[in-house]
Formats: C-alpha cells, sequence, structure tokens
C-alpha cells in the first residue's frame, strides 16, 4: 500500500462523512442550489461510498454519484468520489478528467493537494499496467486498500473478504495476511488471528517483520487476557476468590492501563483475606485519571482502613511493588522492571514479585528472563497455575517449543477439561513439525469447546499438514 492510497483512505472518508473541504464545499453551493438538493447531494454520495465499499458494486455507486453531481453540480466530493470510482474501473482516463474537474470547483487547498497526488500515483499505475506483474501488483493494492477502510468503517467480516482476494493475487506479500488477522482482532478471534499473523511473518523481512512480531506478542497477550477475564469471573461465581485474584492480577499485567482489571484484582483479594496486598493496589488506583476507577478505590479502601484490615506500615518491597504498578500503568516498562526487581530481591520468597517480573518482561519481549521469573513463581507457589500458563506462552515466544511442551502437559494434568490447555500444547507441537501429535491435541480441545473457531481453525490447518 503506497503513500498516497494511506492519504486518500483518510480524505475520501472524511468527505463521504462530513468533515474537512465539505463545510466550504457546502457554502459555496448554497448560493447555487437549495438547501435541500445540498442535502440529497450528501446523502447520495454516502450511499455510493457504502456501496463501492461494502458491496463492491462500482456500477450502483456511479449512478449514485452522477445522480448526486446532478443535484448539486458544483458539488466538489461527488465529483472526486467518482474519479475514485473510475479508477476502481481500470477507467484512468475518466478518473483524470474528473479530478481536474474537482481541481477546477474545489476551493479547499488541502483537499486540492490530495487530488494532486492522486494525479501523480494514476500517471504511476498506469505505467504498471503496461506489464501483467505491474497490473497483478495494482489489483492487490486496490483490495489491501479496501480491506483497511473497511476495517476502520467496522465491517470486518467484508475487510476479510478483500484481504483474502489479495492474497489469492498474491501469497508472497504480508499485507494480505495482516490485513485478515487485523479484521479477526477487531471481533477478537485472537487465536484465528495468530495464525495469519504468522503467515504474514513467514514472508515479510527487516523491520517489517520485527513490527509484525510485536503485533503477534500484543494478539496473543490479548488471547491470555480474553482468557485471564473468563476464568475469574467464573471463579468469582463459584466463589473461589484466591483463584478469581490470580486471574485477575495475571490479566491486569499483561495490560497494565486497564485498570479495572486492576481493581477487580484488588477487591478479590480482599475477599480471599488479602487486605494488605488489596490495598496495595487501591493505592494506586486511588489516584487513577479515570474518575470512576478512582471513587471505587478510595471507597473501597477506606472500607479496609475501618475493619482495621491494613496495617500501618509497608515493607520495602510494597513500596518498590506500588512503584512498579506506578510505572506498568503509565507505560514506563523500563522503570517498571527495575521496581519489580528491587522488590524480588527484598522479598526472594514471595511469588507475587517474581510473576509481575515475568509480565513486564515479557512486555518487552525479553523472552528467556520472564521464562526463568515465571518459573520461579510457579516453583515458590504449585497452586499458581497462571503462572504455569504464562510460562508456556513465554517459551513459545523464545522458540523453546519441547520446554513449552512440557509445561502444557503439566498444565493439563492439574486442569484436564481447560481446552486453552490443549490447544496451546498443540501449537508447541505443531511449530515443532510435530503436526500429527499436535492434531490430537486439537481435536481434544475442539472436543471439550465444540463452538470455539479458534480451536477449530487450528485443528483444520494441523489437517492439511503432511
Amino acid at each position: 500500500m503506497t503513500a498516497g492510497c494511506r492519504i486518500l483512505v483518510g480524505v475520501f472518508l472524511t468527505w463521504a462523512w462530513g468533515g474537512y473541504g465539505h463545510t466550504e464545499a457546502s457554502e459555496h453551493n448554497a448560493s447555487i442550489q437549495t438547501a435541500a438538493q445540498l442535502r440529497e447531494a450528501q446523502e447520495l454520495v454516502r450511499s455510493s461510498m457504502l456501496r463501492y465499499l461494502g458491496d463492491g458494486d462500482t456500477s450502483a455507486a456511479r449512478q449514485d454519484l452522477l445522480a448526486a453531481i446532478a443535484k448539486s453540480p458544483n458539488y466538489s466530493p461527488a465529483i472526486y468520489d467518482l474519479a475514485l470510482v473510475s479508477e476502481a474501473d481500470g477507467n484512468w482516463t475518466a478518473a483524470e478528467q474528473q479530478l481536474h474537474q474537482y481541481l477546477v470547483i474545489n476551493t479547499n487547498a488541502a483537499g486540492n493537494a490530495v487530488a494532486q497526488q492522486e494525479l501523480t500515483r494514476i500517471a504511476a499505475v498506469e505505467r504498471l499496467e503496461q506489464s501483467p506483474d505491474g497490473r497483478n501488483k495494482r489489483l492487490y493494492d486496490e483490495r489491501i486498500f479496501q480491506a483497511q477502510v473497511l476495517v476502520d468503517l467496522g465491517m470486518p467480516h467484508e475487510a476479510i473478504e478483500q484481504a483474502a482476494i489479495a492474497v489469492r493475487l498474491n501469497a508472497q506479500r504480508w499485507e494480505g495476511y495482516a490485513a485478515v488477522a487485523e479484521s479477526l482482532s477487531r471481533v477478537r478471534h485472537y487465536g484465528q488471528a495468530e495464525a495469519f499473523l504468522r503467515q504474514s511473518i513467514a514472508v515479510s523481512y527487516g523491520d517489517k517483520r520485527k513490527q509484525l512480531e510485536s503485533v503477534l506478542a500484543t494478539c496473543q497477550h490479548e488471547r491470555q487476557y480474553q482468557y485471564l477475564t473468563h476464568q475469574a469471573a467464573a471463579e468469582l461465581r463459584a466463589k473461589h476468590y484466591v483463584s478469581a485474584a490470580r486471574a485477575y492480577e495475571s490479566a491486569w499485567m499483561l495490560f497494565p492501563s486497564r485498570e479495572m482489571s486492576g481493581l477487580a484484582f484488588a477487591i478479590t483479594s480482599a475477599m480471599a483475606g488479602d487486605y494488605q496486598g488489596s490495598a496495595r493496589v487501591l493505592n494506586h488506583l486511588r489516584d487513577s485519571l479515570n474518575p470512576e476507577i478512582s471513587r471505587r478505590a478510595r471507597t473501597t479502601l477506606a472500607r479496609l482502613q475501618v475493619r482495621r484490615a491494613v496495617p500501618a506500615t509497608e515493607t520495602a518491597a510494597d513500596a518498590e511493588g506500588a512503584s512498579g504498578l506506578r510505572y506498568a500503568s503509565q507505560g514506563d516498562f523500563e522503570a517498571a522492571q527495575a521496581a519489580y526487581q528491587s522488590a524480588a530481591q527484598e522479598e526472594p520468597g514471595n511469588p507475587t514479585w517474581h510473576a509481575q517480573l515475568a509480565a513486564i518482561l515479557a512486555k518487552r519481549m525479553d523472552w528467556a528472563r520472564a521464562a526463568t521469573e515465571y518459573r520461579r513463581a510457579y516453583l515458590l507457589d504449585p497452586s499458581d497455575e497462571n503462572s504455569l500458563s504464562n510460562l508456556g506462552a513465554v517459551l513459545l515466544q523464545a522458540q523453546r517449543y519441547d520446554e513449552a511442551e512440557g509445561v502444557y502437559a503439566i498444565a493439563i494434568q492439574h486442569q484436564p477439561t481447560n481446552a486453552l490447555h490443549y490447544d496451546h500444547l498443540g501449537t508447541a507441537l505443531y511449530l515443532a513439525h510435530k503436526p500429527k501429535d499436535a492434531l490430537a491435541q486439537y481435536q481434544h480441545a475442539v472436543k471439550l469447546e465444540p463452538s470455539n473457531g479458534t480451536y477449530q481453525s487450528h485443528l483444520a490447518a494441523a489437517s492439511r499438514a503432511p
């Protein structure tokens, strides 16, 4: 996707939904056309873009745009969008004529600059059209362009259709797989998104590969966060407060800026009898910029103090842990790492500090050290199944598949009905080039949760493996 295309996306949507350039054009036309005619023209432009982006129906989109121009001949956004539709049909001559017409009518300097850029792009595209490879590249870029616009419009399923066409045009480019992954992430199908991100990474290189690997790590964190919050809610309903608190804590450490998870961790910790740990978190959250989080944290802290459940002084480790929370929520993971390291040094036998340090190291993609700290946390508290599961996740990231396989096998012994463990074990085996063994684990995951689309997609991929 060229830089010009990305600029085009912004202007295209801005005009379609009434942004810059729109008001000036409206005022210019108000002296020529009635307000009612102008409004009709604006609605026709909106409908044309929905037809083009949603259905790919350029014929219907063109009819709407021509009707808009008939209603208001000097309404420049309609002329500009008509040029886009002409481009989509490969009618470059018409597109150039319409853009020149737009430049004559439009009085917005920013819009004119983009139109000039688009004319330059059309000239480059026309040169590409002279060869089959060039035409294929243009068609690929157009599909990716449409997929990105559809994602921005909140139409992920339609975006996937366009990205899939791009992949069929050229399976050796990363953008198509990445566009599918982004669309799946928008509807929180993180497991399926991971699979497409891996395909994208496989055909990328250099800085782009590193960027995609970072996106994959975030996607995996989202998937783990989704699982942990669901697990915490289930444990809370069952009145298993210690397990619920651990799950909320692990979820919060994945995304420290999501303070609602931190508040849930604090409240469930108090319910589990860990008043000091709860107070440490509440003392941090009471200064939140979110007024609702701040109010609830202060109220809960006051209740603990009334019950005299909070000690008058805190340990040095507690102080460092509070600093780690603060830095992590601000996105300063380097400072958070230093604080949690100090807390772990003060209290080396406290699994909490090792688990929280591991979460920060994972955020910084320091997989080897994160694995070391998660292992320490688990050995100090073998009942902490979240640290065990997180250990497996960072071992996968570190490409230590044999170790991850052993970790998930232990996790399954602890939780034999947890489908996610079987799915993760399947992934470890699949990445270790053991597709038949992976297939059996994926089948078990699907058997436990038949409606889970992520498990189904992993099973399908393993079934196709030679």
